[in-house]
């Protein structure tokens, strides 16, 4: 009966070519369509960062308002509470992925993810050139600069040149010492803001803002201990 079926159905459609070809296009662009909605919010969603070590032991700490979870909803004095206090991780990082200076030399608005020291050990990146920051350069707005540049900026704005460690980029009309560059295909740990350029807390935010608790601007990142 089945192949009765199948035999009826296949002489239909040769009998009809025009409808078979317009039936064969919408079945492929609907499968295409959910295909591609189905990779880019995996991407987006629920992949891991490219380069990021052990990915399920990282979490976030949001802030629950209303019962639901707010992003870039913490002060620094809260990260600094966490940092210090928190038995649960091995370690934490604070983000704010919102900045957008210009590129003084060629005038073009970048995205810059501003971080604490540990950002990149937390996530376990390694460099792919250079090193990233250490705590003595997360320091004061207007002392000496330092930046990491992502890898495909790298490649764009300097044609991946090794020798560049050590330059400057000046942002804003502040000259950054160059003193890494981040791995390849790592786009940053919030979904949709891939990173120009990585700056240091201080870099961004004044003592003040620091000290000011209503100041709520930033995510925080906690590497579990293990077996927690």
């Amino acid at each position: 009966m089945v192949n009765a079926d199948l035999r009826l159905a296949v002489r239909g459609l040769r009998q009809s070519p025009t409808f078979t070809v317009t039936a064969v296009l919408s079945l492929a662009l609907g499968i295409g369509a959910a295909t591609s909605v189905y990779t880019l919010t995996f991407a987006l969603f629920f992949a891991p960062p490219a380069g990021v070590d052990q990915p399920d032991n990282l979490v976030r700490i949001c802030r629950f308002r209303d019962g639901r979870p707010e992003g870039h909803e913490l002060s620094d004095a809260e990260y600094v509470y966490y940092r210090d206090h928190a038995t649960l991780f091995t370690e934490v990082a604070s983000d704010n992925n919102v900045r957008l200076p210009t590129d003084t030399e060629s005038g073009s608005p970048l995205v810059a993810a501003v971080v604490s020291p540990s950002y990149f050990s937390v996530l376990g990146l390694r460099p792919h050139a250079g090193r990233f920051f250490v705590p003595a350069e997360d320091m004061a707005a207007g002392h000496h600069q330092v930046v990491v540049l992502s890898h495909g900026f790298w490649q764009r704005r300097l044609a991946g040149d090794g020798r560049s460690i050590g330059e400057f980029l000046t942002l804003d009309g502040t000259p950054y010492t160059i003193v890494g560059v981040a791995p390849a295909g790592f786009a940053g740990s919030s979904a949709g803001w891939a990173p120009d350029v990585f700056v240091p807390t201080r870099a961004i935010f004044s003592d003040a803002d620091r000290a000011n608790t209503t100041n709520e601007q930033l995510d925080i990142i906690g590497r579990l201990r293990p077996g927690r």
